[in-house]
């Protein structure tokens, strides 16, 4: 059985990630406005362990474009 560590390890393999510090800056809100888009579902983060969780840029660049358009 994989643990979250791991199937997070295997969904970011190749892929950019970037911090919620850095994606509350690149969208200019506070880390509490991307904490609040987590519990609605908008954003799904990978979680490395209890403390550590990054965002996949190829989701986060979709979620820009689905909003332009």
């Amino acid at each position: 059985m994989k643990s979250q560590t791991d199937e997070a390890s295997s969904k970011s393999a190749g892929a950019e990630l970037i911090s919620r510090d850095q994606l509350a800056k690149r969208w200019g809100v506070s880390k509490e406005t991307i904490k609040r888009r987590e519990r609605e579902g908008l954003l799904t983060p990978l979680r490395f362990n209890q403390r550590l969780l990054r965002y996949r840029m190829e989701d986060i660049v979709e979620i820009e474009r689905s909003l332009l358009c």
